[in-house]
């Protein structure tokens, strides 16, 4: 079944605010799965494995820093604030501001679905409450300077709400839907060797570690060698995939492959 256009559900004297809140909703949607895409990217790098502890530091801070934007975006989205309107709200008024000729079905789907999604965010709402109070409302230290770590919200966790309110947010655009992706971070299953900004970065990352540094010297090359040797079967299929990305990314010139051949 089609379905319906705002306009055709909506109440003419709400339909301007409804598209500008909507929008509103959308970007801030878009925003915490950007977030949540590098986040994904950087724990599925194999900081240990290519990284001491000093050149984790980087990572770790961009990775706590994102977690807190996405905590603060779901949080504007579940609980509010005096700027943003949440997605109950935002429900709520489209269901305040339906028009007289809509179906009763339509107006007892609405309220399921409400009812639905409030079950479903209900627990985390809580945690997540308690977790923006302490970063903002409290100011805690311990907390914002890492003394103390966010390991009771795990990255599917926060993937699995932000998938939740994205699929109810898609049922309140009606025949619209909405796009969230950044471009860069789009699905592209033809383009099987694109590769984002953070991959390239981490590649870097890779290129820089002692197992895929290209050594010159006949001595360090056999010592990376051995050193590859003794790694577990693991973690030799790590460094192999990433080797393959590091030589996608940086390519060698016909001069530089027969020099390292000589």
């Amino acid at each position: 079944m089609n379905k319906p256009k705002a306009e055709e559900v909506i109440d003419p004297s709400y339909l301007g605010d409804y598209t500008i809140q909507r929008d509103n909703i959308m970007l801030r949607l878009k925003n915490i799965g950007g977030y949540l895409y590098i986040i994904e990217k950087i724990e599925d790098f194999p900081l240990t494995l290519f990284t001491d502890e000093l050149g984790r530091t980087f990572w770790l801070i961009t990775k706590r820093g994102l977690i807190e934007a996405v905590i603060v975006g779901l949080g504007t989205l579940l609980i509010g604030d005096e700027r943003d309107v949440t997605l109950g709200q935002f429900s709520q008024r489209i269901t305040n501001n339906l028009n007289s000729n809509v179906s009763i079905y339509f107006v007892l789907e609405n309220k399921l679905r409400q009812i639905k999604l409030e079950q479903d965010v209900k627990e985390f709402r809580e945690k997540l409450r308690k977790i923006r109070n302490r970063l903002i409302a409290h100011v805690d230290h311990k907390l914002i300077f890492g003394l103390e770590t966010f390991d009771k919200v795990s990255l599917l966790e926060l993937q699995n709400i932000f998938k939740t309110l994205y699929d109810y947010f898609c049922y309140l655009c009606f025949d619209i839907h909405p796009i969230i992706d950044f471009d860069a971070y789009a699905p592209r299953p033809y383009a099987l060797n694109y590769m984002t900004d953070v991959e390239m970065l981490l590649a870097f990352v890779a290129s820089r570690s002692y197992y895929l540094k290209d050594f010159s010297d006949a001595h360090h090359k056999e010592n990376q060698i051995e050193a590859l040797e003794q790694l577990a079967a693991e973690e030799r299929s790590i460094v192999e995939t990433w080797r393959n990305k590091v030589e996608q990314l940086f390519p060698k010139t016909r001069e530089e492959q027969k020099s390292n051949d000589e």
